[in-house]
């Protein structure tokens, strides 16, 4: 799953539980929920798979964080701030004051407004940005752990 393109994925369920003849007018943001466990997928074998051990026979963590985690982790990074907020503004704008209670045999539906629902993708979009974030920062513990090994080991032996 980590190796695995998710942008397939999001095709696939983009169409799931819309209600027919509904179009979806704000294709700037897909699901993403395919992303963010694609995410969870990486950040969780770098939590679990230590370099050099057993499971790393079979994982490769070091070529798997070079050639598929760091750049899916870069490409999140690209995130314009000032338009998210914005964005968000104008959806939360967007969405209606006149709730009606849910009630009897209509429990079991989706009775969010478009805005409602695009304003779970851009959650679900920082999400993943704060989760690519925490596998950046431990990466780069790693990496200040690795330096500091290897600093105590060459100036060890000199007096």
């Amino acid at each position: 799953m980590a190796r695995k393109d998710h942008t397939q994925g999001e095709k696939d369920i983009k169409g799931k539980g819309k209600a027919k003849g509904e179009a979806e007018d704000d294709d700037e943001l897909g699901d993403g929920r395919v992303l963010l466990s694609r995410v969870l997928v990486t950040g969780a074998l770098r939590n679990i798979v230590e370099p050099g051990c057993k499971q790393d026979e079979a994982v490769g963590i070091t070529q798997l964080t070079n050639d598929v985690i760091l750049p899916l982790v870069n490409s999140l990074l690209d995130v314009n701030l000032g338009n998210v907020v914005n964005r968000v503004t104008q959806l939360v704008s967007e969405i209606p004051n006149d709730t009606v209670p849910v009630t009897g045999k209509n429990l079991q539906t989706d009775h969010l407004s478009p805005a409602e629902r695009k304003l779970e993708r851009v959650e679900r979009m920082l999400t993943t940005v704060v989760v690519a974030l925490e596998i950046l920062t431990g990466i780069c513990a790693g990496l200040e752990d690795v330096e500091e090994s290897m600093d105590e080991d060459q100036g060890g032996g000199e007096l």
